[in-house]
């Protein structure tokens, strides 16, 4: 894979199995996630290079940089460059917002503190037409804006009264044509340390150019680590993620001392779907269970798929048997209606095992296993049913 910016070309990312193995598509496309996170990291590090070379605009800038460099995610940028900004420009208050193109949402991630004050909860902006973050979304010169009692009664002017702050300059982070966040420096008295003057705009021009190539770097770690943790199918948890989460359930229930229920289903009849119609249509129809599943679950409950047509259902509280059942029979009621897939009516059921923390296994690898022979103990009595309604017909 070619590690390659539009900076410059790197070289090239290897990985090799052996003659009579391959690679999956999803591993190919993570593969290519890996290669551009590799470029954007190297890009990041030869500018930090440069900049000391040239002695550019001061130390202060290094320093961001270096703050920057040492982060992963998108959240951890977001919160050292609320931390590291002050060193570079004179202010009392950082909020760094990130820009979620998906939800379409501005969502606030990150705030510094001032004196005493406590960080507020995170808030989030969605555009409507006209709207400051509308125009914003829709000017691709990054250009910062002042605001402060004079400007003309805005939503954000609003804002920053009722916070008590004097005066903000509010830089757009976009990388080319994408916008990646906002980059707000707030001052709570004195707002002519932020007149925008050349120095000060060179300052933040400095600023948003680190914090832009380094989210790029965050986003694409976001994507690998979803990608690391999530069935590339489905969107759901997959085996990976559903077994770190189990683990967590059983140390919060060892201390809290609760029980916790695992779910384990396998869907009835989708071989024949798959057989008669195509891995194309099987494929929709597990994308379709598994919104089903996610919308019977609670927000509290952990739904994955561990493979194949097998999921789980990961149930944690401490009224766990009686919302296990509920949450089981909901299960097996979405799961029997009829699902409409290119054109074709299909019909499902599911068969269901259940175990309980600590009553069936005290680990995850066990209560897994025993719900899994609870899932097959159901299926062979489902058989066994069928066979002798068959056979009395």
């Amino acid at each position: 894979m070619p590690v390659a910016s539009n900076r410059r070309a790197y070289g090239r990312l290897l990985a090799v199995r052996g003659s009579d193995q391959g690679f999956l598509a999803e591993e190919r496309e993570l593969f290519e996630v890996y290669g551009r996170y590799a470029a954007s990291a190297l890009d990041g590090a030869s500018a930090l290079a440069e900049a000391k070379e040239r002695g550019d605009q001061s130390n202060a800038l290094l320093e961001l940089a270096r703050a920057l460099a040492a982060a992963g995610t998108s959240g951890e940028v977001a919160r050292r460059l609320a931390d590291a900004v002050p060193l570079v420009v004179d202010s009392d208050r950082v909020t760094v917002c990130l820009w979620d193109a998906a939800r379409g949402e501005l969502t606030r991630r990150a705030v510094t503190k001032h004196g005493d004050e406590v960080a507020p909860e995170a808030a989030i902006w969605t555009p409507t037409r006209g709207d400051w973050l509308d125009r914003m979304l829709k000017d691709e010169s990054a250009t910062p804006f002042f605001v402060d009692d004079t400007v003309a009664a805005t939503p954000l002017r609003d804002i920053h009264r009722t916070l008590g702050i004097a005066a903000a300059i509010m830089v757009p982070l976009r990388a080319g044509d994408s916008f990646m966040g906002l980059l707000v420096v707030s001052v709570f008295d004195r707002p002519g340390r932020l007149k925008p003057t050349p120095d000060l705009l060179d300052r933040l021009s400095g600023v948003a150019a680190q914090a832009t190539t380094a989210l790029q770097n965050g986003r694409l770690l976001d994507e690998m680590t979803h990608q690391a943790l999530h069935d590339q199918l489905t969107g759901l948890a997959n085996r990976v993620q559903f077994t770190d989460q189990l683990g967590r359930a059983l140390d919060r229930a060892r201390e809290e001392i609760h029980p916790v229920t695992l779910l384990y289903l396998d869907l009835d009849g989708f071989k024949p779907v798959n057989d008669e119609f195509g891995h194309d249509v099987g494929d929709q129809l597990l994308v379709a269970v598994a919104k089903r599943l996610s919308a019977c679950t609670r927000a509290g409950d952990t739904v994955a798929r561990l493979g194949g047509d097998e999921f789980a259902v990961l149930i944690d509280s401490p009224t766990g048997p009686r919302d296990a059942q509920e949450v089981s029979a909901r299960v097996a009621a979405a799961l029997t209606q009829p699902f409409m897939i290119d054109g074709h009516q299909l019909q499902l059921g599911a068969s269901i095992g259940q175990a309980v923390f600590p009553i069936d296994a005290e680990d995850p690898d066990g209560l897994l296993r025993c719900a899994d022979a609870a899932m097959f103990g159901v299926k062979r009595e489902t058989r066994a049913r069928t066979l002798g309604a068959a056979s009395r017909r």
